[in-house]
């Protein structure tokens, strides 16, 4: 019977449907239909279940250390799941909505509301296989109903002329800026000179900016299983033959609930940039035994970064850099005591370098949340660069020059907080390396030397501290 009920579903549905935003209605329309034949059985085998997560003002992210919308969330998947692994209920319907305090433009809201269904759809389809024919989606850009739930069960001193203005036709009138809203919100703020407005907005308006998910499901009355008959075991030879009991226990398999929903989606970019500046200016300065410095530096370093996500929480992509450093030192003394000091006048040194990064990235949200996560970026570095170095004035100067190269494998893990859907801060620091260089000297435009170095970086390195900011597209 229950085959036959499902295969009368999926024929009915097809039948009436006529696109596929209608799928949801007519399902819905089938099931009515085959309730009120007689051919299922009672109408408590159809349920209805409704769920929501909140959101702030203006937000469209499933904030889950607030609004207690990690349990919400975690009631959502575990209820989905729940269905999936049933063979007794079949998934009807998923119905999807999204709405938005009145506040703002029409405009606005319909966008808040849009945009938060689909950011409670996203953590939805992330964590549980939903098929596309079952989900339907509602407009709903002010969930007026639920305001009108909440001043019914309120005891607000104007709480008739309040549900008197809900129950208008919806109109839209001209707002600011060339946008429209709904002419109740107009009649509200006027009410009782704005005081009833303020009522409103803070414990009702909160309750209104959310997104809800209404799984409808049918639930099948399953055959009682038959005993079957027992069936009496031959011995084995391995039966008839003694061995001694295995003295040691057998060892049960511990496993960690942890569960991961997907930060950063397959297919988006994500581009950013870190630059550092200082510069500083000495006249007659002093620093420990370092007398009358008298001089100017400056340095500048900037780095753009482009990566693309290959799949969910991966992304592959590259990074360029380059740095300048000027360092001039007109004149300073050492003084080690008051017979002992050393003059050193006319220093002038500038070098400048630049590299190319191929990196790879894993992130990892904090728990359920889309805002606070963390990533670990493989890098490997190929770089370069030149300085020189000189003394004195005139024809009298000594100096060097130097041509360098590098290569570079590092460890660089860090943390990233989104400020909103597409911008976020990050930092990450090296914890582990290995690096190789190759510098080339001459001197005084005669001598020339080599100096080649290894090293192994297992420690946490304060000087690659970095902040950027990043763009997720």
């Amino acid at each position: 019977m229950n085959k036959i009920i499902k295969n009368i579903l999926d024929h009915i549905s097809l039948l009436l449907s006529t696109s596929r935003r209608n799928v949801a209605v007519n399902k819905g329309l089938a099931v009515l239909i085959l309730l009120i034949a007689g051919v299922g059985t009672a109408n408590s085998q159809l349920s209805r279940t409704k769920m929501s997560v909140a959101f702030a003002p203006d937000e469209v992210m499933v904030d889950t250390l607030h609004f207690d919308n990690a349990a919400r969330v975690h009631k959502i998947v575990d209820y989905l799941r729940a269905i999936n692994e049933d063979p007794s209920i079949d998934l009807v319907e998923i119905s999807l909505c999204g709405a938005a305090s009145p506040e703002g433009s029409y405009q606005l809201n319909r966008r808040l509301a849009n945009e938060r269904l689909e950011a409670l759809e996203n953590i939805m389809r992330s964590e549980v296989d939903v098929p596309d024919s079952l989900i339907s989606r509602r407009e709903s850009y002010i969930s007026w109903d639920l305001l009108r739930e909440q001043v019914i069960a309120s005891d607000m001193e104007y709480r008739q002329e309040v549900l008197d203005i809900i129950d208008q036709e919806p109109r839209l009138v001209d707002y600011y800026g060339g946008r429209n809203i709904d002419h109740r919100v107009v009649a509200l703020k006027k009410l009782n000179g704005g005081k009833v407005w303020r009522e409103l907005y803070e414990p009702y308006f909160e309750e209104m900016r959310n997104a809800c998910v209404v799984v409808v499901t049918y639930k099948h009355q399953m055959p009682e299983p038959q005993p079957e008959p027992e069936v009496q075991p031959q011995p084995s030879i391995a039966d008839l033959i003694y061995t001694p009991e295995d003295p040691t226990e057998e060892i049960e398999t511990f496993e960690r609930d942890i569960r991961s929903t997907a930060f950063i989606p397959k297919g988006q970019w994500a581009a950013g940039i870190s630059v550092n500046y200082s510069q500083s200016t000495q006249n007659d300065y002093q620093f420990l035994i370092i007398e009358d410095i008298k001089g100017d530096t400056y340095s500048f370093k900037v780095t753009p970064m482009v990566c693309y996500f290959v799949k969910d929480d991966m992304g592959v992509g590259g990074k360029f850099g380059y740095s300048r450093n000027l360092t001039k030192l007109e004149s300073a003394n050492i003084v080690l005591d008051s017979e002992t000091n050393y003059n050193v006048n006319d220093l002038y040194s500038l070098s400048h370098n630049y590299y190319g990064m191929a990196i790879m990235r894993n992130y990892f949200s904090l728990g359920m949340s889309k805002r606070f996560g963390f990533f670990n970026e493989i890098q490997l570095q190929v770089g370069g660069g030149q300085s020189k170095l000189t003394q004195g004035r005139g024809g009298d100067i000594i100096g060097s020059y130097q041509r360098n190269f590098s290569v570079d494998v590092g460890l660089a893990p860090g943390i990233i907080m989104f400020l909103n859907n597409y911008s976020a801060l990050e930092v990450n620091i090296g914890v582990l390396g290995f690096s190789y260089n190759h510098t080339k000297q001459i001197s005084n435009q005669i001598y020339e030397a080599n100096l080649k170095s290894n090293s192994a970086n297992f420690r946490l390195n304060l000087m690659s501290i970095a902040f950027g900011v990043s763009f997720y597209l």
